[in-house]
Parts: C-alpha cells; structure tokens; sequence
C-alpha cells in the first residue's frame, strides 16, 4: 500500500507512478495487491497548483507548450489509472486514508464507495470547478476532507482534533481496529490513541539522508516498523 503523494516528491514521478503500475499488474498476476491511493498533492498538481513542483517539470511542459497537468490527463493511461485510485481504502481490518477523518467528516455519514466515486469525479477539475460540483466535493477536497485533515494527529486546536469517543464511533461505523494515515510527516512510525492510529509519513528529505525510510510490515495481525536495513521493532 502506498498511501499517496508521489507528485511533487523527488525527481522522478513519472517512473514513479509507471514503477507502481507496473507492480500493480505483476502482483494481481502473482496472486498479490499493490494499491497506490490518492494523497493531497494528486489533486493540487491536477488542479495547476504546482507550488510544490520541481522546476525541471515545469519546463518540460513549457517545451510542450502544454500545461504540466495535462500529461497527466483523463486521456492518458497514467490520468485514466489515477482516476481509479481510491481515496480509503480497508484492507482487513485497517482503514487506510492519506490524511485522516474528523468529526465533520463523521456526521457526514459516509461510506468508502461514495467518498472514492465522488474524489474520483473532481480530480481532474480546477479549485473552483470541484466546489461547484457539490457541497460534498467541495467538502471532501477541503480543510476536513481526507486528504487534508491532520486531527488524528495533531492535537492543535487549529487542527480541531478528533476526540477519542468520536474515533470510536468513526472506527465502529467502518469496523476498523486500525486507521494508517501519511500527509502529516514524523521522524518515525508513530502511533495515536493508545496504537488504534498509526502515522506511516517520514517521507522528507532530512530522514532520507539520515538512513531513516520507513515503512509498516503486517503479518500475523502483528505490526512492525521496517528500516533501511530490516526490521526494526514492533509496535504495540
């Protein structure tokens, strides 16, 4: 599982997201699953939002004479395999989604199919066009949406952190023990909420050059934290 943000990370996203594509077809034909889901950076740079964009793209597109986004377009294979990412997505009992879900989001009364389909109609739409679309795009793609919410992790007010009771109310209403989230960056693996959310996110430029990639191995219900060099330790 790759929980989202491959645009704007590094200098090589289309052989990123072609190296996932790859993957996601070997491992369904070897009987396995690669899943890559959308982050908040998918939608910013399909919007023309490249704040965050590596200036070697940017004139890539300008030689085009096109706008970066559209290499990426709805009628490309790339922006047709992006259009089908999920938003959440449950695997087992864990409850995977880019930034996190709030109350707001709860009293929205949800479920994962319709929070993906109407992700997926906004995606390839400007700022303005998704909050024309529908209060709930424009809901989903904003401040409390999930790809932005950062209160199952941080507990600023500015954040409006989630409050345990909620969580379990959100957790119960997807039957998930667990909710893995990245978009909020830590120097490690991080747990919230006595182990029932996990932050996987160290995915910076510091940690990269201090040896500290990361990522979660699940097996036999039990979760580890993997390093650079293996296994490093077992989350409660």
């Amino acid at each position: 599982m790759i929980i989202g943000d491959i645009f704007d990370r590094g200098k090589d996203v289309p052989q990123i997201f072609w190296l996932f594509y790859k993957l996601e077809e070997e491992a369904a034909k070897a009987g396995g699953h690669v899943s890559f889901m959308l982050g908040n950076h998918e939608p910013m740079v399909l919007a023309n939002d490249l704040r965050y964009t590596k200036e070697k793209y940017k004139i890539l597109a300008e030689k085009l004479k096109m706008k970066y986004p559209r290499l990426f377009g709805p009628d490309t294979e790339l922006g047709r395999w992006l259009g089908t990412r999920n938003t959440m997505q449950m695997i087992g009992n864990d409850l995977y989604v880019h930034a996190g879900l709030g109350k707001d989001f709860y009293d929205k009364n949800l479920s994962i199919p319709t929070v993906n389909e109407e992700m997926s109609k906004g995606l390839f739409m400007t700022k303005k066009e998704r909050k024309a679309l529908s209060p709930l795009t424009a809901f989903l793609y904003g401040n409390s949406g999930p790809i932005w919410y950062r209160g199952l992790v941080r507990t600023d007010v500015k954040y409006n952190p989630l409050v345990k009771d909620s969580l379990e109310m959100l957790m119960d209403r997807y039957k998930a023990k667990h909710i893995i989230v990245g978009h909020t960056i830590f120097k490690d693996i991080s747990t919230f909420y006595n182990g029932k959310v996990i932050g996987v996110n160290v995915d910076n430029k510091e940690n990269r050059e201090k040896k500290r990639g990361r990522a979660m191995l699940i097996e036999n219900n039990q979760y580890f934290v993997v390093g650079d060099k293996g296994i490093q330790r077992q989350l409660e």
